[in-house]
């Protein structure tokens, strides 16, 4: 175990100036980057193993992933005497846990411009194939601008899983896999089974306790919480806070579903049903999350309700179905104009046989069968000297062969 103290220089670059909080796994101190003076805080590992170090790294590749500024900034992944760290951007301001423990509850529509902010980083998480997994009010930072206006940082994305059939399973025996008061049914059962809609559980709770001050199951120990998400219903919001609008009410009530299949399927769903009881600016929010996830295109992963032998709705579902109709525009377009190109040949056929030159034109010279209209009118009367002549050379003479019509007019006319 390497400790650390204030005055100390890591790698020669960053030195310590103060400890800003400290857990089971590590401490977070603020810093100086020397060469460029800045302020930043660290994360440094109390306890080095395979599985911290896991963590640690997963940590910092997914806030890294996420370009959005609703999560803090990681700046560097080093090491000082085998001891890993990540050096991230220095944040003003409380989580929202501390701001619970000192000034109780928040009004509804600060409760909700806060979850709809959180929302923004969590989709993009979840676009990525990332679930966070303890989502919780210590993990939601109120961070202060200049301008004095403040943002929802969603931080520690250390316990992530990505959805992939090949991803590394985390676990290890310094922290369980998520805070239990803020767990999904199924995340207690098996972490591993945990898809995108367990954050949404666990977003819901939040949402719960920052309008009310308490949280819909509580129990003396683990063990109770957990049995009580299992098995209870939650306790209703109007009974904790009876000022909560019904319909925010129905909204929580969704988010806890013990079927995952019964909760919102994505964030984006879940941001347009807070939308109407939010500021201008969570108003705002919402449209990010909804843009996020209907823009994505062919950039969604593959569902995120398909992980590990979970199967139901997709936490993306409303993005696949988005992008699936896309899809399928594109391809009754190319449908339509096959069928265009197709037209065009045919009038072009048609067009080219109008313009062909006709029969007379094209045969040799034949001699036009004798038609009813040629043939010649009886008469009753004696016949003139001259039709005798005629009649008479024409009886003498022998029969003229008529031309038969070329092979080429023949097929023009079966065309």
């Amino acid at each position: 175990m390497v400790s650390i103290r204030v005055g100390d220089v890591l790698s020669g670059k960053y030195r310590i100036e103060r400890e800003l909080g400290a857990g089971g796994m590590g401490v977070v101190v603020e810093a100086t980057q020397l060469r460029l003076e800045r302020r930043v805080a660290i994360k440094v590992l109390s306890v080095v193993d395979d599985a911290a170090r896991a963590r640690l790294m997963r940590e910092a590749r997914a806030a890294a992933q996420i370009r959005g500024e609703h999560v803090a900034r990681v700046l560097e992944v080093e090491e000082h005497e085998g001891m890993p760290y990540v050096v991230m951007e220095l944040l003003e301001g409380s989580d929202l846990g501390e701001t619970l423990a000192v000034e109780g509850a928040l009004g509804v529509t600060e409760a909700v411009d806060a979850v709809l902010e959180a929302c923004t980083a969590v989709a993009e998480a979840h676009l990525l194939g990332i679930i966070h997994r303890d989502l919780k009010p210590s993990n939601l930072f109120r961070a202060r601008k200049p301008d004095g206006s403040t943002s929802i940082k969603v931080l520690d994305f250390g316990i992530s899983k990505r959805d992939e059939p090949d991803a590394p399973v985390l676990t290890h025996s310094h922290t369980g896999l998520g805070t239990p008061l803020y767990m999904a049914p199924e995340q207690i059962r098996d972490a591993r089974n945990a898809d995108a809609r367990a954050d949404i559980w666990s977003l819901g709770v939040v949402l719960y306790e920052l309008v009310a001050d308490a949280r819909p199951f509580d129990g003396a120990s683990v063990t109770a919480v957990s049995a009580r998400i299992l098995e209870d219903e939650p306790v209703p919001l109007a009974a904790r806070c009876p000022a909560a609008p019904p319909e925010l009410a129905a909204v929580v009530v969704r988010c806890l579903a013990k079927d995952r299949d019964e909760r919102y399927c994505d964030v984006a769903e879940l941001a347009q049903a807070l939308s109407p009881f939010a500021s201008d600016a969570g108003k705002s929010a919402a449209r990010s999350v909804t843009r996020l996830l209907a823009g994505s295109g062919d950039t969604v992963r593959q569902p995120l309700g398909s992980g590990a032998a979970s199967s139901g709705t997709s936490a993306t579902a409303s993005a696949w179905a988005r992008a699936s109709s896309k899809g399928a525009r594109r391809a009754g377009g190319v449908v339509a104009a096959v069928a265009i190109a197709l037209g065009l040949v045919a009038w072009l056929a048609l067009r080219e046989r109008s313009e062909a030159p006709t029969p007379a034109d094209t045969a040799p010279a034949v001699e036009a069968p004798p038609s009813a209209a040629r043939l010649p009118v009886v008469s009753t009367s004696a016949p003139s000297a001259s039709a005798s002549a005629t009649a008479s050379a024409s009886a003498s003479s022998p029969p003229r062969p008529r031309a038969q019509p070329s092979s080429n007019l023949s097929d023009w006319r079966m065309k």
